[in-house]
């Protein structure tokens, strides 16, 4: 299980998602190896969890298939991508608090800085909100 209590996204499931995506579009391993360009071998490999599909193999299919990059990526690689997120983040938060902090300690007091630093605030915990709404969603 992963860290959200689901069965981790696996090589197999990537490939069995490509399979029933291609017997759901009409296509054999022969003619969607055909019709995206890609030798059969390829896509046997991707369907039967044998690999990761290639740079140059998902800018192909995913305009084809009309998925986007997370359709091609373990949960492995969900997780580092979010922890990677994750982290900018929070540089990017770090950054705008100490600009608060600083833009506090070098102005007065006055009910329109409180005003000011309210909306900040609620903007800053509406982003962090987005952030990980964004990331459970793509986690799933």
């Amino acid at each position: 299980m992963d860290a959200g209590g689901k069965s981790p996204r696996t090589l197999l499931i990537i490939g069995g998602e490509i399979a029933s995506w291609r017997k759901a579009h009409g296509y054999t391993q022969e003619t969607f190896a055909q019709a995206v360009g890609i030798p059969l071998r390829v896509i046997q490999d991707l369907e039967q969890g044998r690999r990761l599909a290639k740079f140059e193999e998902t800018y192909i299919l995913k305009p084809f298939m009309g998925v986007d990059d997370d359709f091609f990526a373990t949960s492995e690689m969900r997780s580092t991508k979010r922890a990677m997120i994750d982290g900018r983040l929070d540089r990017k938060v770090d950054e705008v608090c100490n600009q608060i902090r600083d833009w506090n300690e070098s102005t007065p007091h006055c009910e329109e800085k409180e005003k000011d630093f309210g909306l900040l605030k609620g903007f800053v915990d509406m982003m962090i909100s987005k952030w990980r709404n964004k990331g459970n969603q793509q986690n799933k």
